[in-house]
């Protein structure tokens, strides 16, 4: 693994921390959109939606899909 550096270490100014700060958050909010697409697509293949509920049998197909 890479050596890892604190903000403080790089000597930035306050300024560049929180311009560093947002752009970690905006890329992090993109994966946690990416990642709830993907359950998505796979609770909608299982015949279950993100948001309600599924049949036992559905939630045993997506629990299926999600261990692969």
């Amino acid at each position: 693994m890479a050596d890892r550096l604190s903000l403080s270490t790089l000597k930035l100014s306050v300024e560049q921390r929180e311009q560093v700060a947002e752009l970690a958050g905006d890329l992090i909010a993109v994966q946690v959109y990416r990642e709830l697409q993907r359950a998505g697509e796979r609770a909608a293949d299982s015949g279950c939606n993100i948001i309600g509920n599924c049949s036992s049998s559905s939630k045993s197909a997506l629990l299926e899909t999600i261990a692969r």
